[in-house]
Order: structure tokens, then sequence, then C-alpha cells
């Protein structure tokens, strides 16, 4: 539905631009399968994410790689995960259109089959996407469900996709971890550890050239709705961005 709802809203638009809010299953790391508890959870006022596949339909008929097209996800406790998953999600995209343009759909399409076959056991929801797509929807970002480029090309050419989708992906992830301990609480691993994480995408993005994706997005509303008032709602605000 959240991917109906995107294409219905962008529908018009010359740039694209996705707000995503996920429900509190996917903000606290849950697996919406194991407890009845949590299942009852999945979908409450977000979109649950808790595969690579659920973010791949949840993009699906957006080029992620375009210069017009920009993602936030507002997500804390889990965002290096949850990042990755979007990441792959825009370089699977890329494979798609290269076997398609090189003309080497059917090769890929046969070796899907197969690696889909394969994993099949054991599977618990089918590779499709869900009902009938939206207008506007082209069918993109659907193909590789199950599997991923890298197992579909030479090492050399899904590396250079690689490169040029993570140099090209516009957006941002909220990812502020210090503002979870203070008011929010969607954490799922300590302070500091978090915060390690925190520097260690940042590393990632600068050794892989990604300019164009923000890494983190101080946010000061949820100290303000935890019971502080302006004032201290901009001291907190201001000392978790120097921090």
């Amino acid at each position: 539905r959240t991917n109906r709802r995107f294409h219905y809203l962008a529908r018009d638009d010359g740039a694209v631009r996705l707000s995503t809010a996920f429900d509190s299953t996917t903000l606290y790391g849950e697996d919406p399968d194991l407890r009845p508890d949590i299942y009852g959870r999945t979908g409450n006022s977000g979109v649950s994410v808790a595969t690579l596949d659920d973010m791949k339909k949840l993009y699906s008929g957006f080029d992620l790689a375009r210069p017009s097209t920009s993602v936030s996800m507002t997500i804390n406790g889990p965002a290096p995960m949850i990042l990755a998953m979007y990441l792959n999600t825009a370089i699977d995209q890329g494979v798609e259109r290269y076997l398609r343009a090189e003309g080497r759909w059917r090769d890929a399409e046969r070796r899907i089959e197969m690696l889909r076959r394969e994993a099949a056991e054991g599977a618990s929801e089918p590779l499709a996407y869900h009902g009938e797509r939206p207008q506007g929807h082209d069918g993109s970002g659907l193909a590789l469900l199950g599997v991923t480029g890298d197992q579909l090309l030479e090492p050399q050419v899904y590396e250079r996709i690689k490169a040029e989708t993570l140099s090209a992906v516009r957006g941002t992830v909220q990812a502020d971890i210090l503002k979870e301990d203070q008011a929010q609480n969607t954490c799922v691993f300590s302070t500091e550890f978090a915060l390690r994480m925190m520097g260690d995408v940042q590393e990632y993005f600068i050794a892989h050239q990604v300019r164009n994706f923000y890494s983190v997005s101080i946010s000061g509303y949820h100290i303000a709705e935890a019971g502080a008032n302006p004032i201290t709602q901009l001291a907190f605000t201001l000392a978790n961005g120097f921090t």
C-alpha cells in the first residue's frame, strides 16, 4: 500500500521526493513473524520492512539513482541495516537496467529462476508485488526479488554499477541516536555502539564517494514531545549535532 501511495503522490511531479515512515516493529528491529504481540503492531503508523525484498517492493517503479529522485527514511536504532537494504535495492535496480540494456536479460532470467528454486525451501512469502501495480509503475525493481545483483554479473561489472549507483543516490537517513536515547527511545544497541556505527556509516560514505546522501539528520521535535520547553529542546538538539 505504501508503494501505491508513493506512486499516487508522485504521479504528476517531475521530481520524486519520498518521505518514508516505518512501523514500530521495524523501528525496534523486530521480526514481524515471531510473536503475536509484535505481529499485531506490523504496519501501525508506518511501513514494515524486514527483508531486502520488502525494500525492493517498497521503492519499485522508481529509479532511485535518478538525480530527480530523493528518499528520506525516518529511522534510528536499526538505521545502518535499513540503509544497507536501501543502497542494495538501488544497486540491484542498476543491475536490472544493465542486463536489459545489454541484451543479457534472457540469460539472467534463467539464472534468477535457478537461484529462486534453490532458495524456495522454507520461503514464507511470494516473490511478487502484492496486488495490482499502481498507475505509473513500470514494473522495474521487482525482477531481482529473491536474488541480488552480485549473483548475476561478473564482479568487475557489478562493482562498477555499485560505484556509479552509490555516487548517484540522493536522500537522508535520520540515524540520530542521541535523540533516541534522550526522547523517543527506539534504541536497539547501546549508545556507544550505535554512535560507533554512525561513524562507520560516514566512513563508508567517504570511502565509496556517497556524495548526495546524508548519513544523519539531527532532530529536535522528539525532545519537545518528551517534555522539553523550547529553550531546552534547542539546547539538546544543538548539543547532539555538535557531538
